[in-house]
């Protein structure tokens, strides 16, 4: 059983870096996003794990940095498709998407985006925009 107070610690990390990204201290926001991740990868917490890569993503790709942006997005798939497989989902059919083995996701194949542009992915059929 997992201590709630340690439990907590990758949220904390998330919410750091997310109020240092707000007041464009990138240097201080990847090293709480890097401490979430680690965190939550040594307490098998998906959710601070894609949250955090999620973050390291979202501030490269506003710094145009769009290997590592990506780097971080695939990792919060990863992530997310990892906290998936742990949980008990219903019979039938709520998410309507095909069944791919986690933790191996690739965006381009899966969602059809072809290419970074500004902080928009360009979907085949539509804009998703990742960061407001």
């Amino acid at each position: 059983k997992k201590d709630w107070k340690v439990d907590m610690l990758g949220g904390l990390y998330v919410n750091a870096g997310k109020i240092h990204t707000k007041l464009g201290n990138y240097e201080l926001a990847i090293a709480y996003f890097q401490k979430a991740i680690q965190s939550g990868i040594g307490f098998e917490d998906w959710i601070d794990v894609s949250d955090g890569a999620n973050g390291l993503g979202n501030i490269y790709l506003s710094l145009n940095k769009f290997d590592s942006a990506k780097k971080y997005f695939y990792m919060a798939v990863d992530a997310g498709m990892n906290l998936l497989s742990t949980l008990e989902l219903p019979s039938a059919p709520i998410l309507n998407f095909p069944v791919i083995s986690p933790p191996i996701v690739s965006l381009e194949l899966y969602y059809g985006y072809t290419q970074f542009e500004s902080k928009t992915l360009t979907n085949k059929n539509s804009n998703i925009h990742l960061y407001p």
